[in-house]
């Protein structure tokens, strides 16, 4: 069975908020856990497009990894803040990157 480049950045951007949710409880300021998770999320985008394409770094290969940051990013963002923030899951685990 082949997953789409479509269907491997729902699926990342699904399980995202897991560390997103490490990253919020990392004793770090605001503004680098922001980056942090803009750079997890270009990683996880990369590495999807790369996944799928395999490395042909070429123009569509920019094009997809751009695309697949934004499904990636607006997913992992959505999926935290309807189904994670807040609840027990997400707490255990900011708790747990406070060691960080």
């Amino acid at each position: 069975m082949e997953l789409d480049i479509v269907a491997i950045s729902v699926i990342v951007g699904s399980l995202l908020p897991l560390v997103i949710s490490l990253v919020k409880g990392a004793n770090m300021t605001r503004g680098v856990k922001q980056v942090v998770s803009l750079l997890v999320a270009g990683v996880a985008a990369f590495v999807t497009v790369w996944a799928d394409a395999g490395w042909a770094f070429n123009s569509a290969f920019v094009t997809n990894a751009l695309g697949s940051f934004g499904a990636i990013f607006a997913l992992a963002q959505t999926t935290y803040t309807g189904f994670w923030e807040d609840r027990a899951v997400e707490v255990r685990l900011s708790n747990l990157g406070s060691n960080i």
